[in-house]
């Protein structure tokens, strides 16, 4: 099969899948008295309601966000919490003038839509392997924001020539500002002054305009509730097996949370100091620099979920494009692979088990390439 017709054929596939997908939601939300599916669209959609009606500190009350999400809320009482700071508020409150399966289908398609074309930009010869790993169907299904997230990550890390898209494209990612420290050390390592400026440009007047909409109040609840998430990391909660974070990993074998977090920040300032090694070393590739770059922001937050191994995703674009030798694909197909547990009903071996070592050692085995190459 040529690669234009293969290229068809995952096309078509995508776009089935996607309607149908739409559709099931769809049906839901109109059989069951207009509740949405528990989704993390849902979270967004319905933050974007309260900030359209003047309520967007009503995020950080829990009882009245959870009877602000028409998501038919199980009988336990579950809900999707807010983590989000004012930036990201303001950036999914359009989607809250739409009734909830157009504004999903919208989401989902934005979402897939960027995320193939970053995909099919950075590695035109073998992007159909990307775009149809577990991690984006995963993804896709939640309406979680990290195909987008993670399609701006690749744009900004193929165009640190141009400052002023690259820049700008980093500001974007500040909408999660846990993306953004060891982003910020590479480009300082790397001096990349021209995207720095840009990016804190486009990072400060994102802030000031969120600002001016929502108000002073929104950023002090904000940095207020930032330890909520990580508490909500517990060994018997069942969200601490979809996570990644070896912060995650140790909490789900039992330590206690302090050393579980010294040793999440051990092993990410050495994460942190090979991001800077070989940003900073002159001959390095700029791909294997870039998916190195990638493994870091998998690995950065205590709080990262299954969804973002989007990012270690958007690292084998970058390998790929590079070349791969037999490590390479070994490690490649593992990334790949790796999420799919996520995609299974009661997975024996959770993916917390494994993530945080798998990333780690990805990480090292570029760096190690990237400075013997």
């Amino acid at each position: 099969m040529s690669r234009e017709r293969l290229f068809s054929v995952i096309l078509t596939l995508w776009m089935v899948l996607l309607l149908g997908w739409w559709a099931v939601v769809t049906i839901h939300y109109y059989q069951n008295d207009q509740q949405g599916m528990l989704l993390d669209f849902s979270a967004f959609w319905s933050a974007g309601q309260l900030a359209l009606a003047g309520e967007p500190l009503t995020v950080w009350d829990k009882a009245a966000f959870q009877a602000a999400q028409n998501t038919g809320q199980p009988a336990d009482g579950s809900y999707l919490p807010w983590f989000y700071p004012p930036t990201f508020h303001m950036a999914v409150t359009p989607f809250g003038a739409l009734p909830f399966p157009l504004a999903f289908g919208l989401w989902s398609l934005l979402g897939v839509g960027c995320f193939w074309w970053m995909m099919r930009s950075v590695n035109p010869t073998g992007f159909e392997v990307t775009v149809v790993a577990p991690v984006v169907f995963l993804s896709m299904a939640l309406g979680n924001n990290a195909l987008l997230f993670g399609a701006t990550l690749a744009f900004a890390l193929s165009n640190l020539s141009r400052g002023a898209p690259a820049g700008l494209a980093i500001s974007a990612l500040s909408l999660k500002p846990g993306l953004g420290p060891v982003i910020a050390l590479a480009l300082l390592a790397g001096r990349r002054w021209s995207v720095i400026l840009w990016a804190s440009i486009g990072t400060i007047s994102l802030a000031a305009i969120a600002t001016g909409l929502f108000g002073i109040a929104y950023w002090e609840a904000f940095f207020a509730n930032l330890s909520l998430a990580v508490e909500r990391i517990t060994p018997t909660n069942e969200e601490t097996r979809r996570m990644i974070s070896w912060y995650a990993l140790a909490r789900f074998n039992g330590w206690g949370e302090d050393m579980a977090m010294n040793l999440h920040l051990g092993l990410l300032a050495v994460v942190a100091a090979g991001t800077a090694l070989i940003w900073a070393r002159v001959g390095i590739s700029p791909d294997l620099r870039a998916a190195a770059l990638c493994l870091a922001v998998a690995l950065t937050s205590p709080h990262a979920f299954h969804y973002e191994m989007i990012y270690a995703l958007v690292a084998i674009a970058f390998l790929i494009r590079c070349g791969l030798g037999p490590v390479g694909y070994g490690v490649c197909g593992l990334l790949w692979l790796g999420p799919i547990v996520q995609v299974m009903e009661e997975p024996a071996l959770p993916i917390v088990s494994f993530a945080p070592p798998l990333l780690t050692a990805s990480f090292a085995y570029v760096v190690i390439r990237a400075l013997r190459d």
